[in-house]
């Protein structure tokens, strides 16, 4: 398996994949690209899991990679530590974010501003994409933005993210939907614990602990 240590490492050069494109990533973060109280250490990445970033990153396997598990289980951790190294341009979106904006956008009557939006997608080293299928209605544009956001990053380095099966996505969109992030890599966590209750009941003797030395 791989350690965290060799997955810090393999960040570090520069690294190839499909299509001769080339990313840039580094040991440390050069910066977040969203500020949220997701913890983003690379030491609490799953073995496996780093495995399955390592082959992607170095073009052993083929992208988009789309990563499939129940809440909890890492997905966001790991691909933001992988985004947060990334010198060139990057983007992080939920689904839901990303449809609201693009509509948003479409109530402008500017469409220089939605292909300009699109032109920025195209043309980042690392997209990442969250809570595909999360929650609410799916409606035309809801739809059409999601397929638009997929295959604007055909071949090209990006992560999609979601709690549900791809068989599950298939009934949420369609086989379209469905087969479009198939096209690369996927790779299925179901069944794995909740990294956040085993942080919680890991930490939870240090803080008692602690707690009873500031009472006594």
């Amino acid at each position: 398996p791989v350690t965290s240590q060799e997955l810090l490492q393999s960040l570090e050069s520069m690294i190839t994949y499909p299509n001769n494109h080339r990313l840039i990533l580094h040991s440390e973060p050069v910066g977040k690209i969203i500020q949220s109280e997701i913890s983003r250490n690379a030491d609490l990445i799953q073995p496996k899991l780093g495995k399955v970033l390592w082959d992607a990153c170095n073009g052993a396997t083929a992208w988009p990679l789309t990563i499939l598990g129940d809440a909890g289980t890492g997905k966001t951790c790991a691909a933001l530590c992988v985004l947060d190294r990334v010198y060139g341009p990057r983007r992080y979106t939920t689904t839901a974010e990303l449809v609201f904006d693009l509509n948003l956008l479409r109530r402008s009557d500017n469409p220089s501003r939605e292909r300009g939006f699109w032109e920025h997608w195209r043309g980042c080293d690392l997209t990442v994409l969250d809570e595909i299928g999360a929650r609410g209605e799916v409606t035309d544009s809801h739809y059409e933005i999601l397929k638009l956001a997929i295959d604007r990053r055909q071949d090209q380095p990006a992560i999609f993210l979601s709690n549900h099966t791809i068989g599950q996505l298939a009934d949420i969109y369609d086989d379209r939907i469905a087969s479009r992030l198939q096209s690369g890599t996927v790779f299925d966590m179901a069944g794995w614990p909740d990294r956040r209750v085993a942080l919680q009941t890991k930490q939870c003797p240090k803080i008692r602990q602690r707690a009873k030395k500031r009472g006594g």
